[in-house]
């Protein structure tokens, strides 16, 4: 009998990675920039290109936030504008990229997001490094 071992870092890896949709086309992204009004920065329109967001499954590990499609951004743009609107004491553009994470339209910096009109808390950067460290 063959038994089978990965490690546990190798199987949240590959949960994650089944649970990946199909990518987003350059039509879909720039009709969403035009909606906006904004380009996504470039690391963040590259990670649309590759997968647009996460299904809505089990695979997702529950410390790392389910990713949005750009559907789903619309949508919690329209449920809750005043808290991804410019905000005029920080001078951020943000938009929701998963529960609870935002990204800085103009800057790509990648905030957290806690609770309703909190404070945004800086995390990283860049959505890349966002995407490499959780």
């Amino acid at each position: 009998m063959f038994i089978y071992l990965i490690s546990l870092e190798d199987y949240m890896q590959r949960r994650i990675f089944w649970s990946l949709r199909k990518p987003a086309t350059e039509s879909l992204i720039t009709t969403f920039e035009d909606k906006l009004g904004f380009h996504l920065p470039l690391d963040l329109r590259s990670s649309f290109l590759l997968h647009d967001g996460q299904t809505n499954v089990a695979y997702v590990p529950l410390q790392f936030p389910r990713l949005y499609s750009l559907a789903e951004i619309e949508n919690v743009l329209n449920d809750e504008p005043y808290i991804y609107d410019r905000r005029q004491d920080m001078n951020l553009m943000l938009i929701p990229t998963a529960k609870g994470i935002a990204v800085d339209m103009e800057t790509g910096n990648v905030y957290q997001m806690l609770g309703y009109g909190g404070t945004p808390i800086f995390l990283h950067k860049t959505w890349a490094r966002y995407l490499m460290i959780s």
